[in-house]
């Protein structure tokens, strides 16, 4: 579980807004060492959104090519 990103949404009951969370990859590579390089490996995650980290309520696939560009 890693924090890619963060935005703090004030909602009253019943309301609904979009947001958009900018992702960051970089928590998400790691450390190859025959290429002496950090890599971010090409494979589907999963997205989980809460109010805390220990309550997820919702999740969505997040496809590899998602974090490619």
């Amino acid at each position: 579980l890693q924090l890619c990103g963060f935005a703090r949404v004030r909602l009253a009951p019943g309301e609904e807004r979009v947001v958009a969370v900018p992702l960051d990859p970089r928590p998400l590579r790691r450390w190859d060492e025959r290429l002496a390089d950090y890599v971010l490996d090409p494979v589907p995650r999963e997205l989980l959104v809460g109010p805390a980290s220990d309550r997820l309520p919702l999740s969505c696939p997040l496809p590899a090519e998602a974090l490619a560009a």
